[in-house]
């Protein structure tokens, strides 16, 4: 018998969440047990914007293991901290992230930091994204990114069914009336499933060839 767990946000260093996979019974050496399906529910980065080295080597470890089982075991949900290292920080290097993040959080309790931050670095939206948010940004971490979404590995949203039969929406964020209605769809889990899909698929085709040639080019998901 097959046991789907799902795992949302798995923000914590690589052995922590061994653990909490182990006490499931989850795991057979150090990969999943072949009777188990595991749904991560996106956010791979970004746990603690003090240790940020540690954290970013940390969610790399985290997300490379989970991508290392078969597609059919292991489901990407594409989450906010996963996206913008192809969105927001598709273009940044190492070094000039660095210099963001020590310029924001030098200027923690300021209260124009945002002022100065946006003037000092305009390419990016805010200090706490630097400072904070996305703390544990890499290069490395971006080009592990695009490779699972160009391999198709990431998932926008999928449907579960839940014990009582019933369909649940599996996303990172939640789906309200404003969302169904932007999307054009039916309250139904698997239609509004199949068009967030669509989306995160349109979208990857349109970055794909400059990606591949090496062209930072943001991936969007807002409508063409």
């Amino acid at each position: 018998m097959v046991r789907t767990l799902v795992m949302g946000d798995p923000q914590a260093p690589f052995a922590k969440l061994l653990e909490v996979l182990d006490r499931h019974a989850a795991l057979d050496g150090d990969r999943l047990a072949p009777d188990v399906v595991l749904v991560s529910i996106g956010d791979h980065f970004d746990y603690d914007f003090r240790d940020w080295q540690t954290a970013g080597q940390e969610g790399l470890r985290f997300l490379r293991w989970l991508a290392g089982h078969d597609a059919a075991q292991v489901k990407l949900l594409l989450g906010n901290h996963d996206s913008s290292r192809v969105m927001e920080l598709i273009a940044i290097t190492d070094e000039r992230f660095a210099a963001a993040r020590a310029f924001a959080q030098a200027l923690d309790g300021d209260p124009a930091r945002d002022a100065r931050f946006r003037a000092a670095f305009p390419e990016l939206p805010t200090a706490g994204l630097a400072g904070r948010d996305f703390a544990s940004f890499s290069a490395e971490q971006r080009a592990l990114t695009m490779e699972l979404l160009l391999a198709g590995r990431f998932d926008l949203a999928l449907v579960g069914e839940l014990s009582d039969g019933r369909t649940a929406l599996l996303t990172h964020a939640g789906v309200t009336q404003r969302e169904v209605a932007m999307l054009g769809a039916e309250v139904d889990a698997r239609a509004i499933a199949a068009l967030l899909q669509a989306r995160l698929s349109d979208a990857i085709d349109a970055v794909r060839a400059d990606w591949t040639g090496g062209r930072p080019t943001p991936l969007s998901l807002d409508r063409k």
